[in-house]
């Protein structure tokens, strides 16, 4: 999960939210906090690579941007950002981009103190593929590597949140909104983060470095894998990464502008039996709609504690209607964290299941769970990471195969994962009429 950029963007709604114009009297300690004390985390990474301590690099380095953002919110809260729209001005997205230029350089230089530890582990990585007889490719140079790091750790969600906060930035502008009017500026608020997230694809990839995937066998058989699930979705693309990383993603919410990208690396060392199970559990998110629920319930989750919190902390005898709103805002992303995450991984799972779906009979055997299964472990084997750690979003490999298993002897059009996923979705909805009826009812602070 590209933590940098969405925690940057947090950070900077919450800013102008409650802390715009805040501390004027310390411009050092604002210079010191924004500037200075990013680099503090790479620093500790090449005192640590000079002490030969390999893993505790690599872990580290795999904390580096939960720990920017921490120091991105302490030079926020210095007044970092004011500082610079007092010397810049206060233009759509200039003034983040500058104030997060410090915490970005010190993100760039974490992967070059990184790079030995992480060379290490490649070369040991090489020897086995070489004992296995795998084919050998060339590690990546330290520009390069720097290079894929930005783009999958910044700007594969930094592109579209930088749109969307310039979007909405633009129309507050003092000429723009008197320009529009408050109904054309409303509606235009609607429309423009809906405009990005459905071309914000195209641009994509192109930053990520991908290209069509060649004609030939593997296309073929893709393309056929798309018209059993009818899912239209015909552009793949080859994802570039020096074979770096084996992964594989499907972007886009329109037909005309979906893709599903698959690196070099996975191409490279999948079966096509599990090559194809890896793209059948992308477009099952696409079957599933799952990119489009995931935003709803992202929306529904904050918004509807956000207001039944904000109208019960503001009753007389509690907060003042600001400190009620901020409580309340923090109270609701504590809510939030692990749900989102809870039905990210439900999502996965019916992911999962989209690919033994694809392949089985009457009803699942255990034959039809082994490409996903194998595949999965490979990608994780890839990565050097434990089959037991658990992701955020994702679960642990071990509990995804754990859950194909449980799959086996079920028939493919019940399968006990589609209830689950059925009943968050009536829940987000009646979440989201809930939310409209508190706000119409109940205007907050009238």
């Amino acid at each position: 999960m590209p933590v940098l950029p969405i925690g940057l963007a947090i950070l900077a709604v919450l800013h102008d939210t409650f802390l715009r114009g805040g501390p004027t009297g310390a411009p050092l300690l604002a210079i010191a906090c924004g500037v200075a004390l990013p680099f503090a985390v790479p620093l500790l990474l090449w005192r640590l690579q000079q002490r030969g301590a390999v893993i505790r690099v690599l872990r580290w380095h795999g904390r580096s941007d939960a720990v920017l953002v921490c120091t991105a919110g302490l030079a926020l809260a210095a007044g970092w950002l004011d500082l610079v729209r007092r010397a810049a001005g206060d233009w759509p997205l200039i003034d983040e981009l500058l104030a997060a230029g410090p915490t970005l350089l010190a993100f760039a230089a974490c992967s070059v103190a990184a790079a030995p530890a992480r060379a290490r582990v490649r070369m040991s990585q090489l020897l086995d593929r070489s004992a296995a007889g795998l084919p050998l490719n060339r590690p990546p140079s330290l520009a390069r590597q720097v290079a894929l790091d930005v783009r999958l750790r910044v700007l594969l969600m930094g592109v579209p949140l930088a749109l969307l906060l310039a979007a909405q930035e633009t129309l507050l502008l003092p000429a723009v909104a008197a320009a529009l009017g408050p109904a054309t500026r409303a509606t235009l608020g609607l429309l423009l983060p809906l405009a990005v997230l459905i071309t914000v694809p195209a641009l994509l990839v192109r930053v990520l470095d991908t290209v069509p995937l060649p004609a030939g066998s593997t296309r073929y058989r893709l393309r056929r894998l798309d018209r059993q699930l009818r899912t239209r979705t015909r552009r793949f693309r080859l994802w570039r990464t020096d074979h770096h990383l084996a992964n594989a993603a499907v972007i886009g919410v329109m037909p005309p502008l979906r893709y599903v990208l698959l690196t070099d690396a996975l191409i490279e060392s999948l079966s096509p039996d599990e090559l194809l199970a890896v793209t059948a559990h992308e477009l099952g998110h696409v079957r599933h709609r799952h990119l489009v629920w995931l935003l709803i319930a992202v929306v529904v989750s904050l918004s509807l504690p956000l207001a039944v919190l904000a109208r019960t902390l503001a009753l007389p005898g509690l907060l003042a209607p600001q400190a009620a709103e901020a409580a309340a805002l923090a109270l609701s992303v504590a809510a939030f964290l692990p749900a989102f995450g809870w039905v990210s991984r439900r999502f996965e799972q019916q992911a999962d299941a989209e690919a033994v779906r694809a392949v089985a009979g009457a009803r699942v055997v255990p034959e039809d769970t082994l490409p996903l299964a194998h595949a999965l472990m490979h990608v994780v084997r890839s990565a050097g990471v434990a089959p037991d750690r658990r992701g955020y979003r994702h679960g642990s490999i071990r509990s995804r195969i754990a859950n194909l298993r449980a799959l086996i002897g079920h028939p493919p059009h019940r399968l006990p994962i589609d209830r689950t996923v059925r009943r968050i979705k009536n829940a987000a909805l009646l979440g989201a009429a809930a939310t409209v009826l508190i706000e119409w009812l109940l205007p907050f602070g009238a």
